[in-house]
């Protein structure tokens, strides 16, 4: 099985919606001493990483411990690839249906002709109407083509499928956009000096902060706020302030943010400090 095929294969979109990842996800992926590990909710969770380790190269950490070594690097990746796809679902009934799609195309083997279009929507947690909208739009399948205009099955077709996965996991937010946008979202907005000033112990350069600033503005991810001088003389600089109202990081408004934040914080504190 590819990858990120196994793990949409093996969660639903339901056991990721906005709520729970942020209160109770099915997992958590955490960093120690330059190490990614992940945590399951419970033994289901836990039963079901054992079963995909061969592919991710997981490892428990330690006999007994519920806790998996990611061990090779594109597994690293593709963890953070689905982290990242499962936040873009929130918003976006396409990706919520491909996902259900793979999902239920990995649990009958791909062994069927077609696929239920009621069990897709069930797994995808859409109606019927909004999962046959949402598949015809992104397989752009019209009436033309053998289509009705509401679906009620959908061919089975892993490559099709694997393949349009693919496309849209290499759209998702690269690594420089999650770290400028990280060191804005943490203060009140910046320059481009002073966020490469955040971000240069990570080894990202002023240029790909210049570049990646100016791509997020044309996204609406972020604005500039004002313009200013450092000193009389200086040049003009623009302020840069993160647009709450078109989340960067998926939640629907800035409450959701600021309680995952909390319950980063609240983790944070329980696993190094018992508090």
């Amino acid at each position: 099985m590819k990858i990120p095929m196994v793990l949409f294969g093996s969660f639903k979109p339901t056991e990721w919606k906005e709520d729970a990842y942020i209160s109770n996800p099915p997992f958590t992926a955490e960093t120690l001493s330059g190490r990614t590990y992940l945590v399951p909710r419970d033994y289901h969770v836990e039963e079901t990483l054992d079963a995909i380790s061969p592919s991710l190269g997981l490892k428990r950490a330690g006999q007994g411990h519920r806790r998996f070594l990611v061990s090779r690097g594109y597994a690293v990746k593709a963890i953070r690839e689905f982290d990242w796809y499962v936040r873009r679902s929130w918003q976006d009934n396409e990706l919520s249906a491909l996902w259900a799609l793979a999902y239920v195309g990995e649990k009958e083997d791909w062994s069927q002709s077609s696929l239920k279009l009621q069990y897709i929507a069930e797994v995808a947690g859409l109606t019927a109407k909004e999962t046959s909208q949402a598949l015809q739009r992104l397989f752009h399948l019209t009436p033309q083509n053998g289509s009705t205009r509401n679906l009620t099955e959908f061919g089975s077709d892993k490559s099709l499928v694997q393949q349009t996965l693919e496309k849209k996991v290499a759209e998702l937010p690269i690594w420089t956009e999650e770290k400028v946008m990280s060191a804005l979202c943490s203060g009140l907005g910046g320059s481009v000096s002073e966020l490469h000033e955040a971000v240069l112990s990570q080894g990202v350069s002023v240029g790909a902060v210049y570049k990646v600033s100016e791509h997020l503005k044309t996204q609406g991810y972020i604005y500039t706020h004002k313009h200013y001088r450092v000193n009389e003389r200086g040049p003009m600089r623009e302020m840069l302030t993160a647009d709450c109202r078109h989340c960067f990081f998926g939640f629907s408004n800035s409450v959701k943010c600021l309680e995952d934040t909390l319950k980063e914080i609240e983790y944070v504190l329980s696993r190094d400090y018992g508090k």
